[in-house]
């Protein structure tokens, strides 16, 4: 299985934009923290930044993504092989996402309430 879950900080605001394909694309960084405990017994703090991209609708919902706020995340690992300008083979890995929403340790908003989604999106007939 392929799945991330992630809570992290924006270091940017997310960059939303249409590519060449007409489709919409979002993309931008967050900050995650973990700690770990050396050998010594010391704990330490390390932070990892990790690259996230959203397709579709919910690229569009990133709009209202901004620098400093939590959010959740979760999607899969993708690693992208890419030419430099200088002809040498390049990789970066990045979470193609499958839902952003805010973090349960803050009170903000899920991703939906940033972004007009389509009424045909949800089933409003919950069967429980």
């Amino acid at each position: 299985m392929n799945m991330n879950f992630l809570i992290g900080n924006l270091t940017a605001d997310a960059e939303v934009k249409e590519t060449s394909n007409k489709k919409i694309k979002a993309q931008f960084t967050i900050a995650a923290n973990t700690q770990y405990v050396t050998t010594d017994g010391e704990v330490k703090d390390q932070t990892t930044f990790l690259r996230i991209v959203a397709w579709g609708k919910l690229a569009e919902a990133c709009r209202g993504l901004a620098k400093g706020q939590k959010v959740m995340v979760s999607g899969r690992n993708l690693v992208v092989k890419y030419q430099s300008e200088d002809g040498i083979t390049r990789y970066y890995p990045q979470i193609v996402a499958e839902f952003i929403g805010s973090s349960l340790l803050n009170n903000e908003r899920s991703y939906f309430d940033y972004a007009d989604a389509d009424a045909d999106t949800y089933d409003e007939e919950v069967p429980f």
